[in-house]
């Protein structure tokens, strides 16, 4: 009569064994806005692959921001650095283009860019997508105009009517 609540137990254990195994680290990122995060549905995405979930949203005392909960893969467990840099993906139509298109049928969607420092396990989000990081491909300037005008993000810019780079 025994064996099977024993061989039940056995199975619980293993079970739960593998599963703290697997486990990778958990992190805690803080937003000014987290609108369209929810536990248990919004993932963090690297490179087009799941590399964790939202477990948990809070708000921040004294209403100073959002702070979210997430748990890596134990794969992914690199992401979890000093200097990654994490923000929101919210769908995004504008005269520069269409982005995030995708996150109006899976809701929003959190996203990474590593860093390489120590582990760490507290970070704090970004407000918006930065700017694209290749080193290698063409060159960076800064102009400074007293109006902004029509320029924003992902903006072309043109030379002889020919498209040669882009506002970041």
């Amino acid at each position: 009569i025994w064996v099977v609540p024993m061989i039940a137990v056995a199975i619980g254990a293993w079970m739960a064994l593998r599963e703290l195994n697997n486990r990778g680290p958990e992190i805690t990122i803080d937003f000014a806005d987290g609108s369209g995060v929810e536990a248990d549905k919004t993932v963090l995405v690297y490179k087009g692959v799941t590399a964790g979930v939202v477990e948990r949203v809070w708000l921040k005392p004294v209403m100073g921001g959002v702070g979210i909960r997430v748990r890596l893969r134990k794969s992914a467990a690199a992401l979890a650095r000093e200097g990654s840099r994490f923000w929101i993906v919210h769908p995004e139509i504008g005269l520069t283009g269409v982005r995030g298109l995708d996150t109006l049928v899976s809701g929003v969607k959190l996203t990474v860019r590593p860093g390489k420092g120590r582990p760490a396990s507290h970070f704090t989000g970004l407000d918006k997508t930065p700017p694209p990081e290749f080193p290698a491909q063409g060159r960076t300037f800064v102009l400074r105009a007293d109006r902004l005008g029509s320029m924003s993000t992902g903006a072309p810019v043109f030379y002889r009517e020919f498209k040669v780079g882009e506002v970041e």
